[in-house]
């Protein structure tokens, strides 16, 4: 995940990252780097195997649809519209660990397709992390938050100013209003809405670049019995 300074041109405008995301051809990433054991579908803040808590992308609304595909045209239409007929230069800060860093250069060659040149600046991660939670960055953050398996509440927390990795700094009332809410929901299926209510919002707002989960190879010798791929 393509996190952005949304408190910093270019970044404030919503264009611009309407932009990015139309930049990146998910389905063929899926395909060909992930060696088609990924669907290539965009995820949101919280993982689909979470039932009831978020809406899959196949039931997105048409138009959520179209803004996560893959449509460099329109992409750089935006840009022009937002003041960027030529694109812009910009940097994104990345650990040297933990994180998928050949995944991070193919984002940064779409990204170069519709003009955005994007410098990668490498970090052990302790320094990394350092760094992002000072909000020393000045562009972008690239994390490995998509369709992340954590607990729903901890992903749709993580967007609002007491989330502690808050690397958007969208600042957004309304989306803080409704993990309030959340956080103060009095049953289960009233916190399951108000949680798919703000996954769908961060969505629509794209205060990040997003991909999808990936999947994790996990590989025991054939004499440890009773073991179904579990690890701690």
């Amino acid at each position: 995940t393509v996190e952005m300074r949304c408190d910093k041109a270019p970044f404030t405008d919503i264009k611009v990252r309407k932009a990015l995301q139309l930049a990146i051809d998910l389905k063929t990433i899926g395909e060909t780097h992930h060696g088609g054991m990924i669907s290539g579908k965009p995820e949101g803040l919280i993982y689909p195997g979470y039932k009831g808590w978020t809406i899959p992308y196949d039931q997105w609304p048409k138009e959520l649809q179209e803004e996560y595909s893959y449509n460099p045209k329109l992409a750089k239409q935006l840009l022009t519209e937002a003041g960027y007929p030529n694109g812009f230069k910009t940097n994104i800060v990345a650990s040297t660990s933990m994180e998928d860093l050949e995944l991070l250069q193919i984002i940064k060659s779409y990204f170069k397709d519709i003009g955005v040149d994007m410098e990668v600046k490498l970090m052990d991660r302790a320094a990394k992390e350092d760094f992002a939670r000072g909000g020393k960055m000045d562009q972008m953050t690239y994390t490995n938050t998509a369709g992340s398996p954590r607990p729903p509440y901890w992903n749709i927390f993580l967007r609002t100013p007491k989330g502690g990795e808050n690397y958007t700094y969208n600042f957004d009332p309304h989306y803080e209003g409704l993990v309030n809410q959340f956080l103060a929901a009095p049953n289960m299926d009233e916190a399951k809405r108000l949680c798919t209510e703000a996954d769908m919002y961060a969505l629509k707002q794209h205060w990040v670049v997003t991909t999808f989960g990936t999947v994790s190879v996990v590989l025991w010798q054939p004499w440890v019995k009773g073991n179904s791929g579990e690890f701690l």
